[in-house]
């Protein structure tokens, strides 16, 4: 290697190091300032990415966390304004058994009256100024609100308080014409639809005074799932749940006969839910299976029951249309049951019948056969909806009872007989005002416990946000902090080379001063 002066790679290289030395010390001593390995999308661009993906998270889930603790302090308002009115009614309680109690006067039971209306406007009261941050609680203005407790749309708790107000609550329902109340619990009970070709508005109202809607059931076509779904799209308002039963009818008397043809069931013969039923049949069974083949179009089935008749059915609840050609030729039909609507649109003969296009219930029979297998049979039968809710259900409303194979159903709720109208200034009125106070009780309890279980569900909510931000928060670090320990041993790494570059640099620099050796003569 030659002696040069006017470059000094020796130099240039430790110039080089001594940089990437001071970089590396400075990257160190950055991530060692801030705790975090990424500073910059250069430090790691798809880990910064993720990074911050992460950290909207993490800061959502601990703004749900203070929502959902701003929501208890939301709900404790109400329910300690609640427990308190639950005290006082029960001190009403109190004080018209005392009133109810024939050993005492009237001039006595003028007194415990006069505590009793004061302690009713102290009830309302509370009921009417309970508010949270500016919205009313329990004045019954409170609608349904969305508690939001997690990061993304749609995360959220729904709820609604009710009607606190003394005069919303302990009235009773009074009841003219048929009762129909589906049991007293209402769970799992099942109403039959009727067949009329009439409109109907049908209101479904649980029995705690203050819960009530009305479906939309104004379409002239009825079946059992347009009717659930209808129920159901109230269900959160009324509490009341609807599920569909199938739909089932029978054919009964069966028999299959020939005009000069192979028994079979050609075009034109059968119509099930619009779709022709064509197959040989040969027999009861060979209808059944006939009438099968073709289930996945029509939604119906058919299966034996007996050795001359088949039923019907409908799993999902739909409508059943049955229709017999008037030129039938493979098919008689002895009678149908299980409430259906019977119309002859065609005959051969002279028809001359009063009971023709009359509505048929459940169990009643209209059979024929011989001369009147010419006619056209045009059948429809609907299902059933199986109701549930945890009070009574009271139907009423126009043609509802038609409807849905009731009588007529009228209920009325008498607000005169509220909590607010209670006088006990003479025995009779007192024994009357407890059953107005036990209902009142029953209706705060319910409300009350509606509002516990959204409490602890929304406690249940925070412990669950918690472990989430602490597992995202630990999967955040690993990412994006700086590892300590490996930070120290990189800088103490980084000043000791430092050091030396400097040092090597120094000792470069000079190196070229040998050459003036050469020059000196």
């Amino acid at each position: 290697m030659g002696l040069r002066i006017n470059t000094n790679v020796a130099s240039l290289n430790a110039q080089r190091n001594l940089q990437s030395t001071s970089r590396a010390l400075g990257r160190s001593l950055e991530r060692l300032s801030s705790g975090s390995r990424i500073n910059r999308a250069g430090d790691d661009a798809a880990g910064l990415a993720i990074s911050e993906g992460l950290q909207s998270q993490v800061r959502g889930l601990r703004q749900a966390v203070r929502n959902a603790n701003d929501s208890l302090g939301f709900l404790n308002t109400a329910e300690g304004a609640l427990g308190e009115i639950t005290n006082i009614t029960q001190r009403l309680r109190e004080l018209a058994i005392q009133a109810a109690n024939g050993a005492i006067g009237n001039n006595e039971r003028r007194f415990l009256n006069e505590e009793m209306q004061a302690l009713l406007q102290e009830f309302d009261r509370i009921a009417v100024q309970t508010e949270f941050n500016g919205t009313k609680l329990l004045d019954g203005s409170f609608v349904e609100t969305d508690l939001q407790v997690g990061v993304n749309k749609g995360e959220s708790i729904s709820f609604t308080i009710g009607d606190a107000r003394a005069s919303s609550l302990g009235a009773l329902a009074s009841l003219s014409g048929q009762q129909n109340r589906i049991n007293d619990d209402a769970m799992g009970n099942e109403i039959t639809l009727g067949t009329g070709n009439r409109q109907a508005s049908v209101t479904l109202s649980e029995n705690n005074g203050f819960d009530t809607s009305s479906p939309d059931n104004s379409a002239r076509d009825y079946s059992a799932i347009a009717v659930a779904a209808a129920i159901n799209s109230i269900a959160n308002v009324t509490g009341v749940q609807a599920s569909v039963k199938e739909s089932v009818f029978q054919l009964n008397n069966l028999s299959l006969y020939s005009l000069g043809q192979t028994e079979a069931v050609v075009s034109g013969d059968l119509t099930i839910n619009g779709q022709e039923i064509v197959g040989s049949v040969g027999s009861i069974d060979g209808l059944v299976n006939t009438i099968n083949n073709f289930s996945s179009v029509t939604g119906v089935e058919a299966r034996l029951n007996g050795s001359n008749s088949v039923e019907l059915f409908a799993r999902d609840g739909r409508n059943i249309q049955f229709v017999v050609g008037e030129q039938t030729t493979g098919l008689s039909v002895g009678s149908f049951s299980n409430g259906f609507r019977a119309a002859f649109n065609h005959a051969d003969n002279e028809v001359n019948d009063a009971n023709l296009n009359r509505i048929f219930t459940a169990g009643s029979y209209f059979s024929f056969g011989g001369a009147d297998r010419g006619r056209a049979i045009d059948l429809t039968s609907v299902g059933a909806v199986e109701i549930s809710s945890a009070d009574l259900i009271l139907i009423s409303g126009d043609n509802s009872a038609d409807f849905f194979g009731f009588s007529e159903t009228v209920a009325v709720v008498d607000k005169s007989t509220s909590v607010s109208s209670l006088d006990i200034s003479n025995q009779a009125s007192a024994q009357n005002a407890l059953q107005n106070i036990d209902a009142t009780l029953n209706q705060l309890n319910e409300l009350r416990s509606r509002l516990g279980a959204v409490q602890n569900r929304l406690e249940s909510t925070i412990r669950n946000l918690g472990i989430g931000l602490e597992n995202i928060s630990s999967a955040q670090s690993q990412i994006r902090d700086a590892d300590i320990a490996e930070e120290t041993a990189e800088l103490t790494r980084a000043q000791i080379l430092q050091q030396a570059g400097i040092a090597v640099l120094g000792q470069a620099n000079t190196s070229a001063q040998v050459a003036l050796a050469l020059l000196q003569f």
